[in-house]
């Protein structure tokens, strides 16, 4: 065979070939780069998927047990038995004249520091997504919405006093948010029982219709 023969109609057929097996493996380049994609694809979902799951585990645990209650408790039982004797219940917003009288005992001064302080670092953990803010609303909001109604010209006195208007700030905003919250859900229930009484009284318009026909 000649060279000119060989170059003519052997040289194509071998290009045809070597081109041939270059797009098979770079098919199976391709197949094997989709493959560990989306294999990481699906690492980075579980990885993703553990760690919401672990976060979420984490929020609730921390509802229970970042807010020490029982201690929080001792702590108001102390600020009112301190005051005991000046007739100061803490079960109303402070007057003026309670207040100065809470501002004149050192020792009830710091027992009420010690009560709000306690509920600002659970709310500043409720902030910053620690701590369920759902489960969190279920285990204290009744306490927390009346400690700071009552409570709240005591905190307006201490941020006076250190010239800091974001003392306390995280109990404030979470009393305020979940006061909302929970108008809400009153609203919502008492709908819910209203829309319940005019089924159950349309109920009864019907059978005594039928019972008239």
């Amino acid at each position: 065979m000649s060279l000119e023969i060989f170059a003519r109609d052997v040289v194509p057929i071998l290009g045809l070939i070597v081109a041939t097996f270059g797009f098979i493996i770079m098919l199976r380049q391709i197949k094997f780069a989709s493959a560990s994609m989306i294999a990481a694809c699906k690492s980075v979902e579980t990885s993703t998927d553990a760690l919401v799951r672990n976060t979420a585990w984490n929020q609730t645990l921390a509802a229970y047990n970042f807010f020490d209650y029982h201690k929080n408790v001792e702590d108001e039982i102390l600020l009112v038995d301190s005051l005991e004797d000046e007739k100061v219940k803490f079960k109303t917003k402070l007057s003026a004249e309670e207040l100065q009288i809470l501002e004149s005992s050192t020792i009830s001064k710091r027992h009420a520091k010690n009560l709000l302080n306690d509920i600002e670092r659970y709310c500043a953990a409720i902030q910053t997504g620690a701590v369920d803010d759902d489960l969190a609303f279920h285990l204290y909001h009744e306490r927390f919405i009346r400690k700071y109604d009552v409570m709240s010209p005591f905190i307006d006195s201490l941020r006076s006093e250190n010239n800091a208007d974001e003392l306390l700030i995280e109990f404030e905003k979470t009393a305020l948010n979940w006061k909302l919250r929970k108008q809400k859900v009153e609203h919502q229930k008492k709908l819910k029982e209203t829309q319940k009484m005019a089924l159950e009284n349309k109920g009864l318009g019907v059978t005594a219709n039928s019972k008239l026909g």
